[in-house]
C-alpha cells in the first residue's frame, strides 16, 4: 500500500504536469505549423496573383479606352503611382505545332517596356540561361543549365569508365596501356569539374571545353585499335570496357551542343522581353499552354516539344469603335514563338498568350484610324490620271479616330496600398474622362456600368477567397482539436488538487486565503502553459523551416510524397513562420492552460481547512 501511495504521488507531482505541458506543446506546434503552411500558401498565391496584373487595373472591354496615352501620362505623374501600362485583353484561337486543333486562349497585347515596369514580366520569362541549377536539380537535368548538365553527364560516364581496371580496358580494346592511363587521368579531371554549386564563367566553360576535347582525342586513340563489333550483333556484343569508352567519348563530344543551347537560351531572353523576332512582332506563351512542358519534381520543366523557335497561328475577331464584333472579318496571323512565361498561377499559365500591343491593335482594328467627319461636305470625285484612266479620289480625312486599349495596369509606389491606389486612380480617370468628353471617341464616364477600376485582389477574388475560406476552416477544425489541451489540463489539475488536499488544508490552516490558494494553482497552470507554448513554438519553428528537407526525406525513405510539384503548381512548401501568428498561437496555448487550471483552482480555494486536513 505504501508503494502504491508513493507511485501515485510520483505520478501526480512529476509525470502529470509533464503530460500537461506536452499537451500544450503539441497543440501549439500543430496550430502554428498548419497556420504557417496554409497562410504561406495563401501569401504565395497572392504574390503570384499580381503577376501580369499589377496592383490596380482600369478596364473597359466593350469598346476600349481612347486617348489612353494621356491617361498613362497623368497616372505616371501622380505621386502614388510607380508605373502604368496600356494593354488589350481579348479571346482568341491558337494553333500550335503538332496540336489536334485550335484552342481558346486569352490574348494580351502589351507594350513590353511599360508592362515590365508594372508587372515584372521580364522576370517571369522561363527560358533563360541560369547560373546554377535549382536546389533540387542535383543531376542538372534542367535545359536552362546546359553546361552543368554536360558536366554531370560527362562525370557519370567518367565514373562508369573508371570502374574498370586499366589492364582490362587495354586488353579488351588492344590499346597501349599508356593511352588508357592518359584517358583515365583526363576522365578524373573532367569528373572534378562537375559541381552544381559552381556559377557559369568563362574560366569554367573553358576548362570543360578543354577536358572534353582531351577525352575525345584520347578515347579515339584508345578505340583505334579496338576490334570491330560483329556485324550481326552490333554494339551490344562489344566488351563492357569498349562500350564504356565509346559512351565516354560520346558524352565528351557533346560540349558543342551545350554551348549552342546556352547561347540559344541567352538569345531567347531579349527576344521575349521585346516580343520581337527579326524585327517582327512575336508571341510569348504561358508555360502550360498546350501541355508541351512536363513539370519535374525538381522544379523545372521538361519540354516535350521546345516551342521557342516554332510559330503559332492566332485567330482573333476585330471589333468596331462601338464594340460590335466584325464577324465576317476574322483575322489570322502567324507569329513566331520567342519564349514562355510562368506567372505562378496555373490558370494564367495554361491559357494566356502575350503579343506586342501595336500588332494586336492592327489585327483588332483598334489602332489609329482616319475618317471623314459626317457633314463635312466633301465627296469622292473623279479625276483623270497621267495614263488617261479615270479613277475615284477619296477626300482627305478630317477626323482622326484615336487608338484604343481595353485595360490600363497600374503599379503602386512602395508603401502605397492597392485600395488607396484604386481610389486615386478613379479620381485621375474622372479628370481624364472630363478632359476628352468632346472628342470623337470620348472615354466612358467614371460611373459607366462597363468601366472597371479594381485592385488585383478584387480581380482574383474568387480564387483568393476560396483559399482564405479553406484556411479558416482548417484552422477552426484544428482549433477545436486543440481544445483538448484545456480539458487535459483540467483533468490533470483536478487529480493533482485531489491528491494535494491535505497540503491545501495545511496552507489554509496556517492562514492562506482562498484567493492565495487559487492564485497558487493558476500560477502553476500558467507555468505549465508557458513551458508548453515555448517548446511548441520551438518545435513548430524547427519543423516549418525544415519542412522541405523533411518532405524530401519522407519521399526518399518512406515513399510518401504529399507535395508533388507535378500536381501542385508551387515547387516548394511554404517555410516561413509569421511572428504575429506565432504570438497569437503561443498566447492562446498559455491562456488555454490557465483556463484548464482555473476550475481546479476554484475547487482548491473552496476547500474547508478542517475537512481537508482529515482527507485520507
Amino acid at each position: 500500500m505504501y508503494q502504491s501511495l508513493l507511485t501515485r504521488r510520483y505520478l501526480t507531482s512529476k509525470v502529470m504536469p509533464l503530460l500537461a505541458a506536452l499537451a500544450v506543446m503539441l497543440c501549439c506546434a500543430m496550430e502554428l505549423i498548419v497556420w504557417s503552411v496554409m497562410g504561406g500558401f495563401l501569401v504565395m498565391l497572392m504574390e503570384s496573383g499580381k503577376t501580369l496584373i499589377g496592383d490596380v487595373e482600369i478596364g473597359y472591354e466593350n469598346t476600349g479606352i481612347a486617348y489612353y496615352g494621356d491617361l498613362i501620362d497623368r497616372l505616371n505623374k501622380d505621386p502614388l503611382v510607380e508605373a502604368a501600362a496600356p494593354t488589350i485583353e481579348t479571346f482568341g484561337l491558337l494553333n500550335l505545332p503538332l496540336s489536334n486543333g485550335a484552342r481558346t486562349v486569352v490574348v494580351k497585347g502589351v507594350e513590353p517596356r511599360s508592362f515590365t515596369k508594372v508587372t515584372g514580366f521580364a522576370d517571369s520569362l522561363w527560358w533563360r540561361p541560369l547560373e546554377k541549377p535549382l536546389p533540387k536539380d542535383t543531376e542538372a537535368r534542367d535545359p536552362r543549365v546546359p553546361f552543368h548538365g554536360y558536366a554531370a553527364r560527362l562525370a557519370e560516364a567518367a565514373d562508369d569508365f573508371l570502374d574498370y581496371r586499366p589492364e582490362d580496358v587495354a586488353v579488351a580494346l588492344k590499346a597501349p596501356r599508356a593511352t588508357v592511363d592518359a584517358l583515365r587521368d583526363a576522365a578524373r579531371r573532367a569528373r572534378r569539374l562537375a559541381d552544381n554549386g559552381r556559377a557559369v564563367s568563362d574560366e569554367w566553360t573553358g576548362q570543360l571545353r578543354e577536358a572534353g576535347a582531351s577525352i575525345v582525342a584520347l578515347a579515339r586513340d584508345t578505340l583505334r585499335t579496338a576490334p570491330p563489333p560483329p556485324a550481326a550483333q552490333g554494339e551490344e556484343a562489344l566488351p563492357a570496357p569498349h562500350r564504356a569508352v565509346a559512351h565516354l567519348e560520346a558524352r565528351a563530344a557533346a560540349f558543342a551542343y551545350a554551348e549552342s543551347m546556352y547561347k540559344r537560351m541567352a538569345d531567347l531572353l531579349p527576344q521575349g522581353e521585346a516580343l520581337t523576332a527579326d524585327g517582327e512582332a512575336a508571341i510569348v506563351l504561358g508555360t502550360q499552354v498546350g501541355g508541351y512542358n512536363e513539370r519535374d519534381p525538381a522544379g523545372f520543366l521538361k519540354p516535350l516539344l521546345f516551342l521557342p523557335g516554332n510559330s503559332g497561328t492566332l485567330n482573333v475577331v476585330p471589333m468596331d469603335s462601338r464594340g460590335t464584333p466584325l464577324a465576317m472579318e476574322h483575322r489570322l496571323r502567324r507569329f513566331p514563338i520567342v519564349n514562355q512565361f510562368r506567372s505562378g498561377i496555373f490558370e494564367i499559365d495554361a491559357q494566356t498568350v502575350i503579343v506586342r500591343l501595336d500588332a494586336l491593335q492592327r489585327i483588332l482594328q483598334m489602332d489609329e484610324g482616319r475618317r471623314i467627319a459626317p457633314g463635312a461636305g466633301a465627296a469622292p470625285r473623279v479625276e483623270t490620271g497621267p495614263d488617261g484612266q479615270e479613277r475615284f479620289v477619296e477626300p482627305p480625312p478630317t477626323v482622326i479616330q484615336p487608338a484604343r486599349v481595353t485595360t490600363i495596369l497600374i503599379r503602386a509606389k512602395a508603401g502605397v496600398t492597392a485600395d488607396a491606389l484604386a481610389k486615386r486612380a478613379r479620381e485621375v480617370y474622372e479628370e481624364f474622362a472630363d478632359a476628352h468628353a468632346a472628342g470623337p471617341s470620348p472615354p466612358p464616364p467614371v460611373n459607366s456600368p462597363g468601366l472597371r477600376i479594381a485592385t488585383w485582389e478584387e480581380r482574383n477574388a474568387t480564387l483568393i477567397g476560396a483559399v482564405r475560406k479553406e484556411t479558416a476552416l482548417v484552422m477552426f477544425i484544428f482549433g477545436v482539436i486543440s481544445l483538448t489541451s484545456v480539458f487535459l489540463v483540467l483533468a490533470i489539475f483536478w487529480a493533482m488538487v485531489s491528491e494535494k488536499t491535505r497540503d491545501i488544508g495545511v496552507l489554509r490552516a496556517i492562514g492562506a486565503s482562498r484567493a492565495g490558494v487559487a492564485w497558487l494553482w493558476i500560477r502553476y497552470g500558467l507555468a505549465i502553459g508557458l513551458i508548453g507554448a515555448v517548446l511548441g513554438g520551438v518545435a513548430a519553428y524547427m519543423i516549418v523551416t525544415n519542412i522541405n528537407p523533411i518532405h524530401e526525406w519522407m519521399g526518399e525513405f518512406l515513399g510518401i510524397s504529399i507535395w508533388d510539384p507535378r500536381v501542385y503548381y508551387f515547387t516548394t512548401i511554404p517555410s516561413k513562420v509569421d511572428p504575429v501568428k506565432a504570438v497569437i498561437v503561443l498566447a492562446s496555448g498559455i491562456v488555454a492552460s490557465v483556463i484548464g487550471a482555473a476550475i481546479p483552482a476554484i475547487k482548491a480555494a473552496n476547500m474547508h481547512p478542517v475537512r481537508a486536513l482529515r482527507w485520507e
